[in-house]
């Protein structure tokens, strides 16, 4: 067998995934920052005593919500660049059976679908969670110096647990979402799959028999009379 691929593609491919996503940088720079910020809200200084526990509580609790939130992400985007390969091979082969099924043109629709968190799509979500935790470590030293308020410090972390428990919500569901598009994607190519198989496997000698026996009465209708098999019912 004579082969024919480039070497150097072999060797990078042997080394790592061959890509990278920025946002995976990003993700990890915005979930120490919050890791930081948790080590200030539990510091026993004596200003800090004086705020309302629960609140304090709060937003830890959202704190350590968001550093899941976006240690799952880039979790799920280094396994996205493992599998980037295969899940766009898959892509491209049911970008055509869509546009084979549904008679309609072939489009990228369903590769950006799943492409989302690879190039960006959570940017702006992590961008502002940074920003807001930049404030509150803002305000954290503020409060610490008495340059604000006991009641705007506890103001400002009302709305930071508020608006990061979005944010992690948001990074969540955008992750699912990608997932089942994933999920579906590769069920419309095993059924490509399997209706090709069958279509080779019902002249096999040995292997009709069995389809003939086990086939549902849908799948027996479609071979006799849409593909013209001569004694199968």
């Amino acid at each position: 067998m004579s082969l024919n691929f480039n070497k150097n593609l072999f060797d990078i491919f042997g080394a790592s995934s061959g890509f990278k996503s920025a946002t995976t940088s990003r993700a990890t720079d915005s979930s120490t920052q919050a890791r930081q910020i948790q080590l200030r809200l539990k510091s026993q200084t004596t200003q800090m005593q004086l705020v309302n526990s629960q609140k304090l509580e709060d937003c830890d609790d959202e704190l350590e919500n968001y550093i899941t939130g976006t240690d799952s992400l880039n979790e799920h985007i280094n396994t996205r660049l493992d599998t980037f390969l295969d899940d766009f091979s898959v892509a491209a082969a049911v970008r055509e059976i869509d546009s084979y099924i549904e008679d309609i043109p072939q489009s990228c629709a369903n590769i950006n679908t799943i492409a989302g968190t690879l190039t960006g799509l959570a940017d702006d979500i992590i961008n502002s969670a940074s920003d807001l935790l930049t404030e509150l470590n803002t305000g954290i030293t503020d409060y610490e110096q008495s340059d604000i308020t006991r009641q705007q410090f506890e103001a400002l972390l009302d709305r930071v647990t508020a608006n990061l428990n979005s944010y992690t919500n948001q990074l969540t569901g955008m992750i699912l979402n990608e997932l089942k598009n994933i999920e579906d994607m590769y069920k419309r190519h095993r059924q490509m799959a399997k209706a090709f198989s069958i279509q080779s496997l019902i002249n096999d000698d040995c292997v009709k028999p069995l389809i003939k026996k086990l086939a549902v009465p849908e799948l027996s209708n479609v071979l006799t009379n849409e593909l013209g098999i001569d004694d199968f019912l």
